[in-house]
């Protein structure tokens, strides 16, 4: 499963990974991904605050 965030306002890549799983564990690696995704929109909101 290979995800990426966007900025949408400005076409900018924020994050992007590529997750390896097994069909029966989609739920983790879904988990996994949402985890990795919150971390890195909270960093880039914390970087790009005044």
């Amino acid at each position: 499963m290979k995800l990426r965030a966007v900025d949408a306002r400005t076409d900018r890549k924020i994050w992007a990974e590529v997750f390896d799983f097994e069909a029966r564990d989609l739920v983790s690696a879904s988990v996994r991904a949402a985890g990795s995704i919150e971390a890195a929109i909270t960093a880039e909101s914390s970087v790009s605050k005044p």
